[in-house]
């Protein structure tokens, strides 16, 4: 065995021991290194599972996905209308194959139910791109995906389990999705659902021949050819893009260009590893905390192993022996930490996936949130980090210490220098802690303005119960007939006893909003549209949400199909184009030429969209003058929502019994679906400051115990002399008060800038909030207060003689 092998050992031996024979300092320093290691473990889970895991893709590294550049938000590409697609994409030999696909509402009918699943329309090339095989049957071919072919479906697994029973004749069962007859031509492989929570994926049937305005936008995916060319593709790409532009009527023109992405930022976008990276940055504050806190912890051992150490270099032990022991302890308190934290970081992973889950937010299939080999090995490196980090300056000023000194007075002649270090480490402490409660005040204050946004709706949104229904061509092929069928859904809920009101509408307050470009009568048609969020609502949707009109008149039956187009806008519309006036008979034009608009009333402004999205002017026309296929419920009642939510499904049955209700829920709930990634996000790091705050409280805590300690004999004279336990205690406290004064200083000042960084939702302008920073000024006083009140006080309870007799 080598000399240096046989040295690692016996340092490892006795720093086991030491740490066995001293079960209450191991403890705490665990527990403070593990919510450290803990906290960043966490995060790095979430790089590991959003980041670093690959996508369930043959060689994911040559994989992209193509799209229009968004100008509104770089990094993103958006979708692209079907036909352009297959168009700009047709014998492109720098692409193996191509993907394309759009999300889908699946209604799947028999004889003795209807229900609704997450579906997708696909082209032939997309399983291709995935390299799966059904367990049972065959893949979409290119033959069922050409216009006109039979319609063909390929389940999941657990879809076949729970609704057929694994029936083995599954294969060539028809079925009727969508109102469509269809056949099951395979089974997917159990787990699999991709992207994210799919169920039925069937044929698109994708024809560039189709009028483009009745064309669908997809997402395209495509594997490059090995070695391929990215700067000559985007350029033939964009030559091609620039032909098929102008070949389109100028209205439904893009002014963007094409790009392509690598697919993991498709599935992660440069906004969520933004987010991920601020996460990782308050994590690491807090292993900061967490490791000062051990440092802190290890010096005042050292202190009291002075004695020791010197006898040990006046042995004959190196400089480097006697900091490789106290290193060695240090690794081992971080190895136990990082078993705890990654147990923390598993179940935080576990707890974020159920988080999301609970509101109809899968994540994609292939991504797992628990421990596997690159988070241990994030585990490992974290423990080595935090040995460095947490051990290495008390380990070298306690190898570096006067030996003669050392051997005279023990762990006296430490103490200055300790408690030095320890000064440091009260201001880094509590500046450290200050940017965390900060950077969480931010992000609460973040939801907060999202959560309380003013919809212009006058009741609560408790007090809604809402649920989506879709309708088909093959069963409601024309506009007159889809607008019968919402006429007798909406009359079937209005009839039933305990019902005050109920609504048809395309979008509801707070959710599901569409949108309208449009120009105001007079302005020039080549020049840019605006923009203002958009639903169609039946003549009930403002006695439902209690919207009274400011000016002019609601919708009603007047404004019938064919009539007169006429629309509802709200005060922000007006006031966007007539500021001052009044907006009654004004008339503007949408983009799609179906003619003029007439203003008829004006409502008090109102939140269409979803609540953390940027607000806009909001119109509201007739169902019957602008049907659409997917439509809302909003009903109040006498009584029980969650009761009367059991029986929805059974009245939407009875006026059509291919036809089911889904995201039946009430209009808080399904608002809240709108943010539930700033509510967890806001959870994180709420987390993260309140255990940064309470860090630094223990760090104090524990530096100025040590500090009292040494101190105990000049207290014991002070005291015998005279001296008034409050005056002691003002002389004892004053030094510490004004290193957190110091902290607090430095902890402001760069909780500012974190402040603007945490800003994380862009449609909430960011602001100095005074009250956040006067809030975490007056926290960190407190527990910094209590922190020094408490080792102090118990110093004066201790006898004067007593005191005096101290070393």
């Amino acid at each position: 065995m080598s000399a240096w092998l046989m040295v690692f050992r016996a340092e490892m031996r006795e720093a086991m021991q030491r740490l066995l024979s001293r079960p209450g300092y191991t403890a705490l320093a665990v527990a403070v290194l593990a919510v450290g290691l803990g906290a960043t473990l966490f995060v790095l889970g979430a790089i590991n599972t959003l980041v670093l895991q690959p996508g369930p893709f043959a060689e994911p590294k040559r994989m992209i996905q193509i799209g229009e550049v968004d100008p509104d938000d770089p990094g993103e590409l958006d979708d692209l209308v079907a036909g352009d697609a297959l168009q700009a994409l047709r014998d492109e030999t720098a692409l193996e194959a191509v993907g394309l696909y759009q999300e889908a509402t699946v209604n799947i009918a028999d004889a003795e139910q209807v229900v609704r699943y997450d579906g997708l329309l696909v082209n032939a090339g997309l399983f291709e791109l995935l390299g799966v095989s059904p367990v049972v049957g065959r893949l979409i071919s290119k033959a069922d995906d050409q216009p006109g072919a039979e319609r063909v479906a390929l389940i999941s697994y657990r879809l076949w389990q729970d609704r057929f029973g694994g029936s083995a004749d599954i294969v060539g069962r028809p079925v009727r999705i969508n109102a469509n007859d269809a056949r099951i031509i395979g089974v997917m492989p159990e787990g699999f659902t991709y992207p994210a929570a799919q169920q039925v994926w069937f044929g698109g049937r994708f024809d560039p021949n189709t009028p483009r305005a009745e064309q669908s936008s997809v997402v395209v995916l495509a594997r490059l050819v090995p070695n391929a060319d990215g700067l000559a593709l985007r350029e033939r790409l964009n030559l091609r893009w620039q032909d098929i532009q102008n070949d389109v009527p100028r209205d439904t023109r893009t002014p963007n260009m094409l790009d392509f992405q690598p697919i993991s930022l498709y599935f992660t976008s440069q906004h969520t590893r933004m987010i991920l990276n601020l996460m990782l940055s308050t994590a690491l504050g807090v292993l900061l905390l967490a490791c000062s806190n051990v440092a802190g912890l290890q010096a005042a051992q050292a202190v009291a192993r002075t004695r020791e150490l010197s006898v040990r270099v006046a042995m004959g032990a190196s400089r480097g022996r006697i900091l490789f022991g106290i290193l060695c302890e240090s690794f081992l308190l971080s190895l136990m930490a990082a078993g705890i934290g990654l147990i923390i970081a598993h179940f935080g992973g576990k707890g974020i996936a159920a988080v999301f889950a609970a509101n109809d937010e899968a994540q994609p299939y292939w991504m797992s949130f628990g421990i596997d080999w690159r988070l241990a090995l994030m585990g490992f490196g974290s423990a080595l980090f935090a040995t460095l980090l947490a051990g290495w300056i008390p380990a070298w000023r306690a190898s570096g210490g006067d030996v003669q000194q050392g051997l005279r007075d023990g762990a006296k002649g430490s103490a200055a220098n300790t408690s030095r270090f320890g000064r440091i480490l009260i201001v880094v402490q509590v500046a450290l802690s200050c940017v965390l409660l900060v950077g969480a005040g931010a992000v609460y204050r973040n939801l907060e303005q999202i959560t309380t946004m003013d919809l212009g709706i006058k009741v609560d949104p408790k007090e809604v119960l809402t649920g989506r229904v879709a309708i088909f061509p093959t069963a409601f092929p024309t506009e007159v007939e889809q607008m019968q069928f919402f006429q007798r859904l909406g009359d079937a809920l209005r009839a039933e006893p305990d019902v005050i009101s109920a609504s048809v509408s395309q979008g509801l307050p707070g959710f599901l909003a569409g949108g309208i470009d449009y120009r105001i009568d007079g302005e020039d048609p080549n020049g840019d549209a605006h923009f203002a969020d958009f639903s169609a609502v039946d003549d009930y949707f403002f006695k439902t949400f209690n919207i009274e009109p400011i000016s002019g008149r609601l919708l009603n039956e007047s404004d019938i199909a064919g009539g007169r187009r006429v629309a509802v806008v709200d005060q922000s519309f007006v006031e966007r184009h007539w500021p001052g006036q009044d907006g009654i008979g004004r008339v503007f034009k949408g983009t799609d030429d179906k003619g003029p608009i007439e203003i008829i009333g004006v409502v008090p402004t109102m939140h269409l969209t979803e609540v953390e999205d940027d607000q806009n002017p909001t119109v509201l026309m007739a169902l019957r003058q602008s049907p659409s296929r997917f439509n809302s419920l909003s009903i109040r009642v006498n009584g029980d929502l969650q009761a009367f939510s059991q029986r929805l499904p059974e009245i939407v049955r009875k006026v059509d019994a291919d036809t089911p209700v889904y995201w039946v829920r009430t209009l808080d709930r399904a608002i809240a679906t709108g943010f539930v990634g700033q509510r967890l996000l806001a959870i994180i790091f709420g987390i993260f400051g309140l255990v940064g705050l309470l860090l630094a409280a223990a760090g104090i805590y524990g530096l100025l115990s040590q500090t009292v300690a040494n101190r105990t004999r000049e207290i014991g004279v002070r005291r015998a002399i005279g001296a008034s336990g409050l005056k002691v205690m003002q002389q004892v406290s004053a030094g510490s008060m004004i290193r957190v004064g110091i902290g607090l200083l430095i902890g402001l000042s760069l909780g500012l800038p974190w402040s603007m960084v945490m800003n994380l939702n862009e449609s909430v302008a960011w602001e100095p909030d005074i009250g956040l920073f006067m809030l975490v000024f007056l926290s960190i006083i407190v527990a910094s207060a209590l922190a020094i009140w408490v080792p102090t006080r118990r110093a004066l309870s201790v006898d004067p003689m007593t005191a005096l007799r101290h070393d």
